[in-house]
């Protein structure tokens, strides 16, 4: 069974992905994973084109939700990240 990886990584192969400077790469390079993964998941299924027309608002809709989920995720890491350090800053400068 074929494996489809994302384009990006195709094109790199093993080498180390180069650094990502700007907001505008880092939206490039999520718009880019997300057009991959449709195509992923079309290549994937075997489908009508009335299912294929019925599956994709479906999915589209659930890409969605998931990415709001995603999203809620990162900002509670950050979060927590930000009052361990903070903690963790606290407690060593009373230490000292």
């Amino acid at each position: 069974m074929p494996v489809a990886l994302p384009a990006l990584v195709q094109a790199q192969g093993a080498a180390k992905p180069a650094a990502l400077s700007t907001p505008s790469d880092i939206e490039f390079l999520k718009q880019k994973i997300k057009a991959d993964k449709k195509l992923a998941v079309a290549d994937n299924l075997v489908l009508t084109e009335g299912e294929a027309n019925g599956f994709r608002p479906l999915f589209d809709e659930y890409d969605k939700g998931l990415a709001e989920v995603n999203q809620r995720r990162g900002q509670a890491i950050r979060a927590y990240a930000g009052a361990y350090h903070e903690r963790s800053t606290a407690t060593t400068s009373r230490a000292s």
